[in-house]
């Protein structure tokens, strides 16, 4: 199975596409992996693999629906962080250019749907701050 498929799976199982729901229940559910980690590493517990599994299955749920609802493949939101990640580090990972990076700042334009590295958009003037996404007529659709 790939993203996608795992995407439109996930779907069948939600009641409704909510952001809000999905950006909470994302991060309770990684707040759950957290704790299982923090019970081995300082109380002494051995790790349930089986439960972390589990834990991060639903971790993926959330991130599936979460996508979805704001329009984007699972497979487009993988693609888009293995390629920051090339760029950032295209040698792999160096403890250094982690310490010493600079951050390029990508604006998301509210009305042509592409991502700028500067603050206003060069393909319709449109000023804007949006360190997220980018989507059309973001405001319409979730304010």
């Amino acid at each position: 199975m790939n993203f996608n498929e795992y995407q439109k799976l996930a779907k069948r199982t939600a009641k409704d596409l909510n952001l809000t729901e999905f950006a909470l229940g994302l991060g309770g559910e990684a707040g759950e992996c957290q704790e299982i980690v923090k019970k081995v590493v300082f109380h002494g517990h051995e790790l349930d693999h089986e439960k972390l599994v589990k834990e991060l299955g639903d971790v993926l749920w959330y991130l599936a629906l979460l996508a979805e609802t704001i329009g984007v493949e699972l497979e487009e939101v993988a693609k888009v962080n293995i390629d920051k990640l090339k760029e950032r580090y295209p040698d792999g990972f160096e403890s250094e250019k982690s310490i010493n990076r600079e951050e390029k700042i990508r604006i998301g334009c509210f009305n042509c749907k592409h991502k700028h590295s500067i603050s206003k958009c060069e393909d319709c003037y449109v000023y804007n701050y949006d360190l997220g996404a980018c989507y059309k007529n973001w405001e319409d659709k979730y304010d």
